[in-house]
C-alpha cells in the first residue's frame, strides 16, 4: 500500500479538487492511502463529505484561516487557545506564533493586473516574491505533511512541489496545459510583455 498526498491550491474554490477526487477515490478503490491538505472552508466541506482525511498545515496563519472557516476568529477563542497551551504545543508560545505571523508576512507585490499572462505572475500577485513568506510556507508546513507520505500528486501547490523535490518524493502533477511551463500561457494567442514578475529566483 503507498500512501498518496492530494495537494491543491489553498483556494476557497471546488475546480482543482474535481480533477483530484476521481482520481484519488480510483487509487482508494485499489487499496491505497489517501490523505488530501486543503485548509480552505470549501474544498475542506468537500473532500470530508468524499470519506477523505484533511491534513492540517501547522502555521498560526492556517491557524487564524481555520477559526475564520469555522467562525471563530475573535479574541475569545484566541484567549481559550492560549490558556489550553495550544500555541505552545504547535508554536512555541505566543511569542513563537508572532514571530511566524511578522516573519510570514507578504511585503512586496507586484501590481495588479488585469491580464494574467501565466503561472509566475499569478504567484507573484500572490505574494510569492517575499522569501520569508516562501520559507514560511515551505518549512512550517509542506515539509511536515510530506514528510509523512510516499507519493505527491499535486494540483497548482508550488509548495508541496517544491517539498517533494526537497524531500527526493515521487512527484505526479494534475495540470491544465496553460499552466506547464513549455506552453504559451493563459494568454496563449498574445504575445506577452516584457519584464512580467517572476518567482523562480525567490524558491531558488
Amino acid at each position: 500500500m503507498t500512501k498518496f498526498l492530494f495537494s491543491l491550491l489553498t483556494s476557497n474554490d471546488l475546480g482543482l479538487l474535481a480533477r483530484s477526487l476521481p482520481v484519488a477515490r480510483e487509487l482508494a478503490r485499489r487499496g491505497h492511502e489517501i490523505v488530501f491538505c486543503n485548509p480552505a472552508a470549501a474544498p475542506r466541506k468537500l473532500i470530508a463529505e468524499a470519506g477523505f482525511k484533511n491534513l492540517p498545515l501547522r502555521h498560526p496563519y492556517y491557524f487564524l484561516l481555520d477559526l475564520q472557516a469555522r467562525g471563530e476568529l475573535h479574541p475569545t477563542r484566541l484567549y481559550q487557545a492560549y490558556q489550553s497551551g495550544q500555541f505552545q504545543h504547535a508554536f512555541g508560545g505566543l511569542g513563537g506564533f508572532m514571530r511566524q505571523i511578522w516573519r510570514a508576512i507578504p511585503t512586496r507585490f507586484t501590481a495588479p493586473s488585469a491580464q494574467i499572462w501565466n503561472g509566475d505572475q499569478m504567484l507573484a500577485m500572490a505574494g510569492l516574491l517575499n522569501e520569508g513568506f516562501v520559507r514560511a510556507e515551505l518549512a512550517a508546513a509542506m515539509l511536515e505533511i510530506v514528510q509523512q507520505v510516499d507519493v505527491v500528486v499535486d494540483t497548482w501547490n508550488p509548495f508541496a512541489c517544491a517539498a517533494a523535490r526537497l524531500l527526493r518524493k515521487p512527484l505526479a502533477t494534475l495540470i491544465q496545459t496553460d499552466m506547464h511551463p513549455l506552453s504559451r500561457g493563459f494568454i496563449w494567442w498574445k504575445e506577452p510583455p516584457l519584464g512580467l514578475p517572476s518567482v523562480t529566483p525567490v524558491f531558488n
